[in-house]
């Protein structure tokens, strides 16, 4: 904590304007975020819904990114 404290308070002055929000990187990050974080929350549901149905232990899942990955979770946790 310190460290991160120190820092700011050295090296993050340019942090105090509000200029940087509307910096066109830090929207492309903002957008990548959200959208990595929906996508993961999106493929958690798919794997928690195979649990919900009855039939064979192991099953594949389908739909999403697990059409191209076998771990479409894995690869959304890698985007965020």
């Amino acid at each position: 904590g310190y460290l991160n404290g120190r820092w700011f308070a050295e090296h993050g002055r340019h942090l105090s304007r509000k200029a940087w929000l509307r910096d066109p990187r830090f929207l492309l990050g903002l957008l990548l975020y959200f959208s990595g974080f929906v996508a993961l929350v999106y493929h958690d549901y798919l794997m928690r819904d195979l649990r919900s149905s009855p039939g064979p232990r192991y099953r594949i899942p389908h739909g999403g990114f697990f059409d191209y990955a076998t771990q479409a979770v894995y690869f959304c946790e890698l985007w965020t």
